[in-house]
């Protein structure tokens, strides 16, 4: 083989690498300020997500002995409300079976039935009641499924979206028990 020809093979081989990694980085750019334009919409999705998590709270009754002593929200894509509830003078049943006749009574689905832990579910909300060992005090957690809500901002990749924030991405969401 001539010098020339194998010189061409390799020019050739050269642009063809190059080009591929050049797609690759403007491929990989453009999905990046997609992600980051995602990113600021989700920030003013957020409180949509709060509001969603609150209203539902506030249509629930607490049981009488009940007392709210924390209030906060975490936030991941979504939003996830938790209140700390001490009670006195009831046991940790007669709490889930207020719950229970309340939510049954409304046409909310239980899904999950642990001694203790339940999940009630309706439409897109999800209503999670935890007693947690610490005497006399439970848990209410309240979420909504992130994909089903109509101001949820379009996404880039899934993937993507976990690759930039270190595999720990997590969208609200009731978890799925049959």
């Amino acid at each position: 083989m001539k010098l020339s020809t194998l010189f061409k093979i390799f020019l050739t081989i050269f642009l063809v690498f190059v080009g591929i990694l050049l797609a690759f980085g403007e491929t990989n750019y453009l999905l990046y300020q997609d992600y980051l334009g995602y990113l600021e919409r989700d920030a003013v999705a957020r409180p949509l997500y709060v509001q969603l998590n609150e209203a539902v709270l506030k249509q629930v009754p607490v049981p009488e002995g009940a007392i709210e002593f924390e209030h906060s929200s975490s936030y991941g894509h979504g939003s996830i409300l938790e209140v700390r509830y001490k009670f006195t003078n009831a046991s940790m049943d007669v709490i889930f079976s207020h719950y229970e006749r309340f939510f049954t009574s409304m046409g909310w689905s239980r899904k999950l039935d642990f001694t203790d832990t339940k999940i009630y579910t309706k439409n897109t909300s999800c209503f999670k009641l935890r007693y947690y060992g610490v005497p006399d005090q439970y848990l209410v957690s309240i979420e909504h499924d992130y994909f089903k809500q109509a101001f949820t901002p379009k996404m880039p990749p899934k993937w993507f979206i976990e690759y930039h924030e270190a595999w720990e991405t997590s969208f609200s969401g009731c978890p799925e028990y049959h």
